[in-house]
């Protein structure tokens, strides 16, 4: 278990560290920039992770943030926060308008309420999620000062103040604070099953999965009441060299037996014509800038429709320019609030009169996975995030392909039977904000490796690795780039766990996101991808290579730490696949020791990828209607 967050600072008292100036009234600091309220954010000190609990306010921040609509609604737990308290009917329209994502419309009415009612907690609540979500963490937070005004006010303040005060900290990139601010919430919120759920998902994110894992599984009962949290607790084993890969299809199967038990029955299709127009309905939580609606824009323009309607289901609550060309793409858009009960929703599934009903996201990023342990539709399929079986048998096929997972154990090891594509199972389509890659490197820039890792798949094993990599090449740096770095507390932690590997301090080069991920621009500052493993990359490794960046890899036992191989088998490039840590070691220092030839390889490469199946959208397109066809004419058989 990591060490202990520091102490959460009141919002009675700002810490002095913090930039901001006397207050005269109990309200937290007042709004700056996020550079003033992050610089100078303390480092989590070694003491004991049992230390006497105190109560103590959210870390208000010394800023106002202001992110992204995206960044600000990218973490959709907040409707657990609130299924505890009695809904006012009155709110009702104000509650129907923020579901509706109508956020000025909602806030107008929350601010109504609290107009009548200054002690409305619903309202006051309502109104810090309604900003929350539309971006305006600033005063999302500043909303939520009432329940935080004294020591005691705040030990009595409802569970889903703390729970939201930590939410919107997260959405911020305030990691820490959103730790602290759960850390250090009365023994009453910890009970609330969204507590352990929001603290594991924030550990993890901070590169903490057995404690992440050990967390969820501490909570009693947790795991075999909330799914959510029985995914979170699965996909943290995918992160640990201990965890093998018939363990990780065994907890598979244990989240199936606790939330699994409806509908395994095939369903026999009504309409058993085999060349009919089907109706295909993709489900997911993420149709808007993010990798598995990326694969969407790669295959749906080149979709037979004469063979297919499409119908895309949105369950999750960001929307943006990706959203609005996916909308362009289909035959119908459905959007169903991620509040929905899932009996409800697979109601309004069922009306859709879905064929096929494909799930992008198995136990990921809060997906719907849940709504697939009903028979929906005749034929339900997984495609693309493709880290593990989802333990499910009322899955008719996972797709995916024969490097990915060869025949023999990988049969054995899945729920679901495997379909295997012939050319691959993915269909990149580069982030609309891509830069162009450089053409020419300044030669006095030193030998750079690295990589734009989840803190998570940076376990001990791997930097250890990186750091034998370093020694043996003593003019190479380490260049890492993520999100959750921005935040300060959280990038000196995993500094101190890099240079405790043996990684010297002036030769890492720890970096916030700062766009250059999210437009692929960090690429053209790296030689060299060093993959993680064993959980490697996969949209990451296709970035990385469509801006003609070499990876190297080391191939194993399961999904995650081969899918890399499979994407530079398809560009010419097994020379980087490796499969032990002493020949990813070697191979490395060998293609590093000739750093011209290493530069003079981007451009082949790039064009190799060009020239790709994962970059041949009409090719996948038509590989996976043959497949859905398949599974329909198999299905037609049924009796």
């Amino acid at each position: 278990m990591p060490t202990k967050a520091p102490a959460a600072p009141s919002p009675l008292a700002p810490s002095p560290s913090r930039a901001c100036p006397p207050r005269s009234s109990a309200l937290p600091p007042s709004p700056s920039s996020v550079s003033a309220a992050s610089a100078s954010a303390p480092s989590a000190p070694d003491h004991p992770a049992t230390a006497p609990f105190e109560p103590k306010a959210p870390a208000f921040p010394a800023g106002a943030f202001l992110c992204t609509h995206d960044d600000a609604r990218r973490h959709p737990h907040n409707h657990l926060s609130c299924r505890n308290m009695t809904p006012d009917p009155s709110l009702a329209p104000a509650q129907s308008a923020l579901a509706a994502g109508n956020f000025d419309d909602a806030a107008g009415l929350f601010t109504a309420a609290l107009q009548k009612d200054a002690a409305h907690t619903e309202a006051r609540l309502g109104l810090a999620r309604t900003l929350h979500f539309a971006g305006l963490l600033g005063p999302a937070l500043q909303s939520l000062a009432p329940f935080f005004t004294t020591p005691e006010i705040s030990a009595a303040a409802p569970p889903a103040a703390w729970l939201e005060a930590a939410l919107i900290h997260r959405a911020a990139g305030r990691f820490n604070d959103a730790r602290l601010t759960l850390e250090n919430a009365p023994p009453a919120v910890h009970q609330h099953p969204a507590w352990s759920i929001n603290l594991a998902d924030v550990l993890l994110e901070q590169g903490h999965p057995a404690a992440s894992r050990d967390l969820l599984a501490a909570a009693p009962g947790l795991l075999a009441r909330q799914p959510q949290a029985a995914s979170s607790w699965l996909r943290s084993q995918l992160y640990l060299p201990e965890v093998d890969a018939s363990q990780l299809h065994a907890s598979s199967r244990q989240w199936a037996r606790w939330h699994g038990g409806y509908d395994p029955i095939p369903m026999v299709p009504p309409n058993r014509e085999l060349a009919r127009r089907l109706r295909l309905v993709f489900v997911s939580s993420r149709l808007c800038a993010h990798n598995s609606a990326q694969q969407l824009l790669g295959i749906l323009p080149h979709l037979d429709r004469k063979g297919f309607h499409v119908t895309l289901v949105s369950t999750g609550r960001i929307k943006d320019s990706v959203t609005e060309k996916l909308r362009t793409l289909a035959n119908v858009w459905i959007d169903i609030p991620s509040e929905l009960p899932d009996a409800d929703t697979a109601k309004l599934l069922r009306d859709t009169k879905a064929d096929i009903l494909v799930d992008q996201q198995e136990h990921s990023n809060n997906g719907p996975i849940s709504l697939f342990t009903r028979r929906i539709a005749p034929l339900q399929v997984h495609w693309y995030c493709n880290a593990l079986s989802t333990g499910l048998r009322t899955l008719d096929a996972r797709i995916s392909d024969s490097t990915t997972e060869p025949q023999g154990q990988a049969d054995e090891l899945s729920s679901e039977p495997i379909l295997r594509l012939p050319h691959g199972y993915l269909a990149y389509t580069p982030p609309h904000l891509a830069v162009a890659p450089v053409d020419l490197i300044d030669p006095a820039r030193p030998l750079t490796l690295g990589g734009i890792p989840h803190l998570a798949k940076c376990t001990d094993a791997v930097l250890a690795t990186w750091a034998e990599i370093l020694r043996q090449l003593p003019h190479a740096r380490l260049l890492l780039a993520r999100n959750t770095l921005g935040d300060p507390a959280t990038r000196d932690a995993f500094a101190a766990r890099c240079h405790a590997a043996g990684i010297p301090a002036d030769r890492l080069d720890l970096r916030p996101d700062g766009g250059a991920i999210s437009t692929l621009a960090i690429f053209n500052d790296l030689d060299l991808i060093l993959d993680t493993w064993p959980f490697g990359g996969e949209a990451t490794s296709m970035d990385a290579l469509w801006m003609g960046v070499p990876i190297l890899t080391l191939c194993g036992d399961r999904i995650t730490a081969r899918r890399t191989t499979t994407l530079l088998k398809a560009v010419g490039r097994q020379d980087l696949v490796t499969t032990s840590p002493e020949a990813y070691i070697a191979r490395a220092v060998e293609i590093a020791s000739d750093l011209p030839a290493l530069r003079a390889s981007r451009a082949p490469l790039r064009a190799a990828v060009q020239a790709s199946d994962w970059c041949n959208g009409p090719l996948i397109a038509a590989d996976l209607a043959a497949a859905f066809r398949a599974l329909w004419i198999k299905a037609c058989h049924r009796k």
